[in-house]
């Protein structure tokens, strides 16, 4: 049995739960092309039956990945800076990182209550472990900007 979806898609039912038609078509199209390339290249010939108990579990296991990775959309709201009080400077900082180079950088900056620059920074990390740490350092270059600034931290 088969239902229609908002899409316009068909959903399978019943053997491979409630995949769309599309999945079930290209999945399987894949696993027979292998199948074949298999034969072919290495002599090793698939029996029908294990190809389907292949399908059928891919599929499932598609589907587990799916509902793993199903993102709930929230309402879009507009976010905008506000300004601090006055007589405080806020201060707001990034760092972004790159994983194969592991290297990083960072930014941040300080303004008062008419939203005026007081100050910036931004520079590099060398040698990073990952995001985290990036991010960390960020922080620490976040408050350090402050003594550059003339500030201290309470």
């Amino acid at each position: 049995m088969s239902q229609e979806l908002d899409d316009g898609s068909r959903s399978a039912d019943g053997f491979f739960g409630a995949t769309k038609w599309r999945d079930v078509a290209l999945i399987t199209s894949w696993a027979v092309w292998n199948d074949r390339n298999t034969e072919f290249h290495d002599g090793v010939r698939r029996f029908p039956q294990h190809t389907v108990e292949f399908i059928r579990s891919y599929v499932m296991e598609f589907q587990r990945c799916q509902e793993a990775v199903t993102i709930v959309s929230k309402p879009v709201t507009n976010v905008r800076w506000e300004a601090p009080l006055r007589g405080v400077i806020k201060i707001k900082f990034d760092g972004s990182f790159q994983a194969a180079a592991k290297t990083g950088s960072f930014g941040t900056v300080g303004r008062d209550c008419n939203g005026q620059i007081m100050g910036s920074v931004a520079g590099r990390f060398e040698y990073v472990a990952d995001a985290f740490a990036t991010e960390a350092k960020a922080a620490i270059k976040a408050i350090d900007g402050l003594g550059i600034l003339g500030l201290e931290t309470s």
